[in-house]
């Protein structure tokens, strides 16, 4: 709800737009965004990556990030962490995983469409204010909510897995690009 104080557009579902992105970062920064990385380069300490023309989406459901990410898996399906948090995501990923492969098969099977980006980017956030939020091929978690502060409980993981299926959900619906 907030792209148009990004951005001029009018913020609403119906409207779609295509997005490319270019973005010059440190070096050792990860930039993560809906499309695909079409290409990476690096001069002294500042690295350019420019990234492929997404599919009509809604204005809402553009996002990027961009920081010390480590990245887990490679693929289709992708964790994004930062740094400091690599070893306790390599704990919780596995299932984290396992969640979001089973739940795209039961979507894919149930809804009789295919997963509709070409990537799924799964992004934790320290203090991000939501649970998560579904922008299209790059879902963003509040990294509390996957990794946990405390010991979890059988209600946390129950709420995590919650969390990863609504949003990736949200994939199929609510993010619908039709018409083309």
């Amino acid at each position: 709800m907030d792209a148009s104080l990004a951005f001029p557009c009018f913020d609403q579902p119906d409207l779609k737009a295509r997005f490319t992105l270019n973005v010059s970062a440190p070096r050792d920064w990860t930039v993560v965004s809906n499309g695909q990385v079409k290409q990476a380069a690096a001069a002294g300490i500042v690295s350019t990556v420019s990234f492929e023309e997404t599919k009509p989406i809604s204005t809402y459901l553009f996002a990027f990030a961009a920081g010390p990410f480590e990245r887990l898996a490679s693929g289709p399906l992708r964790l994004f962490v930062r740094k400091s948090m690599l070893e306790r995501a390599k704990e919780e990923w596995p299932a984290v995983a396992e969640t979001t492969r089973k739940g795209m098969a039961l979507m894919t099977t149930f809804f009789a469409q295919p997963f509709p980006f070409p990537k799924y980017d799964q992004v934790l956030i320290p203090g991000f204010p939501y649970g998560g939020m579904e922008h299209a091929g790059a879902t963003f978690f509040n990294e509390d909510g996957i990794l946990f502060r405390t010991v979890p409980t059988v209600n946390d993981y129950n709420r995590r897995n919650e969390t990863v299926l609504h949003e990736l959900a949200h994939q199929w619906f609510g993010g619908l690009r039709f018409p083309a």
